[in-house]
């Protein structure tokens, strides 16, 4: 499978199902929106949707530095993160 012209190798069942569920959650956008509290649960391990390597962006997602960090977030190299972003309220 191809996203955003980088391969994304499937190494998982060769059951329908399986290759549907992989394909629709390849599909979603890789950066997830995250509230204050969710981020909070996040950084002190209350939070399971994470990784060990969390990338966040802080502010509105438009601009010049929202595009350099979704073009980061496409990028198929970097998939030992979990990518999410969040309004500036929660930089404090």
């Amino acid at each position: 499978m191809f996203r955003y012209g980088v391969i994304s190798d499937y190494n998982g069942s060769r059951l329908g199902e399986n290759i549907a569920s992989f394909v629709i959650e390849k599909s979603k956008p890789p950066s997830k929106p995250i509230s204050c509290t969710g981020l909070t649960n996040l950084a002190t391990g209350k939070h399971s949707i994470g990784q060990d390597r969390n990338l966040v962006f802080f502010g509105v997602s438009e601009g010049p530095e929202w595009e350099i960090y979704d073009s980061i977030t496409k990028q198929g190299t970097i998939g030992s993160y979990a990518f999410f972003h969040t309004g500036a309220e929660c930089a404090v």
